[in-house]
């Protein structure tokens, strides 16, 4: 670092105030343009380009133009600022000048020469650029009127400070959105006997006294006051501008940044770190050492493989290897085992990615036996451990904010928990647990934050206290639960970005240290990010076979939050119409729900439900929309009789209306159908003037059939 010597300075500033020009460059030019006003010192500046800061006065001399052969115009142009002023300088441009002068040749600064505490770099640069402050205000004031002098500062103003803090290069302004962003400064540890980066960033709080940026703020302005403060902040916020870890390609483990381009892992200390990722930042590390870079204990063995650890019980002569805690809750012999393993994968890789996936899935993992004890937890533990390191040990300390790797909030409180706007922005993953032991079904209420988190949309966040900001959240969006949650907005925008994966085998409690133990040790943890990295592929998307082969339980879990698309499921196939009308689904509805004992929903949402249940069905069924015209078929008077029977009456709701018998039926032996009785036009069909009963239409929406009706597989039934 290039520091200003302290007696060297003194005589620069004696010089300026007494009016002296310097003949040689024993002063340093811009810090003499700084203060003085030279203008043709400045421009010397600008035109050598091969100036050393380093360089001996002597070594100096031979880069500066002699006295002797400026002209009468050079010469009064290189007198001091007073002698040529005619209008006065504000107080702002005295202050601007004169610790420009100074921070200008702090090339070598660094964010450690400020923290450490067993210097007085900091002290330095404070004295030096309130000397330099009372030197530029006397050249002011003796241009100015008795009445009208200038006192010089006391104090470093904020806005300064933070301009010699960002002279260190260590601050970004982090947009975290359209509408948001946070000041960032480098992160250091110590590490014996030195400060080392930690290879991330952290958030500038101004009201945390303990934050680096903080600490040096009270090392240069012992006595700020709030207005320091907040010229000190938007000062920063001139710092260049990036985006949070927004390359999904990289990922950041303890001793590095792995790229999946390069296939190759860069150490922080790497001298070409910079040059590589110059935009690229994060606000933390995984606590796990990739085998391929210094520190981990695993690495490649003859055949170029990292080899999958064995852990051996002698207590009990148990093996236990991770990879089999990825397989035995689930039977591999079937397509939904296999499915099951590989989203598990592969959510595990977009997670140390920080990338939820496409399509961007909310996890229920939800007891398939119903017995609990099935392995989900200690699942989410090893894969817990990637990102959060629960114990610190000596050397750790540049992990501290690992507690904030992972938001505890339930898909049913994300709408209401400040927390997840607290730690968002470190967070990989939100995690809802539920012990073995609860059994009640989870009621999602508020749905809109679920959707906005697993769509991969922009959404606001504020903390109680904090400003608001706006950011895109892309980790694991993950439930444990016994039951799949039912929701309460019956549609398909949270359904299909759902994934639901059943832990269908139970264990017993005879090993409880692969929970406690295993899943959490470092050669676990290690060979987990080798298999990521450099023997699975870079996905870019969950595998298309095994979500279809996951869509059953996806689909049980639908029934559960809508009950009336089990009634569909139970009438549609049986129903022969091409054309079921709202209204008469809606009467064999209410009837449904009077058998069944569930709660029937109004007119209203069944219909919304239809929609629902029209675009996953397998019997050739569509939706048709309110206002759109259909007319009954002939034949659908025929062939309504016969399911509707069945809800012909209810002690709650009555006769059907649909189910008269009397209504209509097949009369004329030439097998032309014509119907006795009369309908109103609230039932299938109506009379016309001459009594023939004709098909109605319907316009309140409902089903019609795109296929030919196919008789049910296990329905034994005949046409009339």
């Amino acid at each position: 670092m290039y520091m200003i010597n302290d007696t060297r300075l003194e005589e620069q500033l004696d010089a300026a105030a007494s009016g002296y020009t310097p003949d040689n460059n024993s002063i340093p030019a811009e810090v003499w343009a700084a203060i003085a006003g030279d203008t043709q010192a400045q421009q010397h500046i600008d035109d050598d380009d091969c100036y050393d800061h380093t360089a001996e006065p002597d070594d100096q001399q031979q880069t500066v133009s002699q006295p002797s052969t400026q002209t009468a115009a050079q010469q009064q142009a290189t007198q001091p600022a007073q002698a040529q002023q005619t209008k006065p300088t504000d107080r702002d441009s005295l202050i601007n000048r004169a610790a420009d002068g100074v921070i200008d040749t702090l090339d070598r600064l660094t964010l450690p020469d400020l923290l450490d505490r067993s210097g007085d770099v900091p002290e330095q640069i404070r004295g030096q650029i309130l000397s330099a402050m009372v030197t530029v205000f006397e050249l002011e004031n003796q241009a100015r009127p008795r009445n009208a002098k200038l006192k010089p500062p006391q104090a470093l103003p904020g806005y300064i400070v933070a301009r010699i803090i960002m002279r260190t290069g260590a601050i970004r302004l982090m947009q975290t959105g359209k509408s948001g962003h946070k000041i960032i400064a480098k992160q250091y540890h110590r590490e014996a006997d030195a400060w080392k980066w930690s290879g991330t960033y952290n958030v500038v709080d101004e009201d945390d006294n303990t934050s680096q940026v903080m600490m040096i703020f009270q090392r240069l302005c012992p006595n700020g006051t709030k207005q320091d403060i907040a010229t000190f902040i938007r000062e920063l916020c001139k710092a260049p501008r990036v985006y949070l870890q927004d390359d999904n390609m990289l990922i950041w483990f303890r001793n590095g940044v792995w790229d999946y381009r390069t296939r190759k892992l860069t150490a922080y200390d790497d001298e070409d770190f910079d040059a590589k990722y110059p935009t690229q930042i994060s606000l933390g590390k995984l606590p796990v050492y990739h085998p391929e870079g210094p520190g981990a204990v695993l690495h490649k063995d003859a055949s170029d493989i990292v080899a999958e650890p064995v852990i051996h019980n002698d207590n009990d002569g148990t093996d236990w290897h991770p990879g089999q805690m990825l397989t035995d809750p689930f039977d591999m012999t079937t397509d939904e085992g296999k499915a099951s393993n590989m989203i598990i994968w592969q959510a595990m890789q977009f997670m140390v990615r920080r990338l939820n996936g496409a399509p961007g899935l909310y996890h229920f993992w939800v007891n398939g036996n119903g017995r609990g004890h099935n392995g989900k937890s200690a699942i989410w533990s090893m894969m817990r451990r990637l990102i959060v390191k629960d114990t610190q040990d000596q050397g750790d300390d540049d992990l501290r904010s690992d507690a904030q790797r992972v938001i505890p909030a339930s898909v049913e409180s994300l709408g209401k928990d400040y927390n997840l706007a607290q730690n968002i922005l470190t967070a990989y993953a939100i995690v809802g647990e539920e012990s073995d032991s609860g059994s009640g079904t989870t009621y999602v209420d508020q749905c809109a934050t679920a959707k906005m988190l697993a769509r991969g949309q922009e959404m606001p966040f504020r903390t109680i206290y904090g400003k608001p900001f706006s950011y895109t959240f892309r980790g694991l969006l993950l439930q444990q639960s016994n039951k799949a949650p039912i929701f309460a907005e019956k549609n398909d925008s949270i359904i299909s970005h759902t994934v639901v994966i059943r832990f269908e085998r139970s264990f017993d409690d005879s090993r409880p240290y692969i929970k406690s133990d295993y899943v959490l040790r470092e050669e676990v943890a290690e060979w987990l990010a080798y298999k990521l990295t450099m023997d699975m592929p870079c996905y870019d998307a969950y595998d298309a076979k095994s979500l279809k082969a996951l869509e059953p339980n996806k689909r049980e879990m639908l029934t559960e939050s809508m009950p009336s698309l089990r009634f569909l499921d139970e009438v549609v196939p049986s129903l022969k119409m091409r054309v079921m009308p709202l209204e008469l689904l809606y009467e064999m509805y209410v009837r449904w729900c009077d058998v069944t004992g569930e709660r029937e929903q109004s007119m209203r949402v069944l219909r919304d439900d239809l929609e629902q249940w029209a675009n996953n069905n397998a019997y050739g069924v569509e939706f048709f929309k309110p206002g759109r015209r259909v007319r009954t078929d002939m034949d659908d008077l025929r062939y309504v009789q016969s399911p509707l029977s069945e809800y012909r009456e209810t002690r709650k709701h009555g006769r059907n209306k649909f189910c008269n018998p009397n209504a209509w039926g097949l009369i004329s032996p030439d097998k032309v159908r014509r119907y006795a009785g009369s309908l109103n036009t609230d039932e299938m069909c109506y009379v016309d003037n001459t009594g023939k009963a004709k098909p109605r239409q319907w316009n309140k929406g409902g089903l019609i059939r795109t296929i030919p009706w196919q008789q049910p597989a296990n329905d034994d039934t005949t046409e009339e």
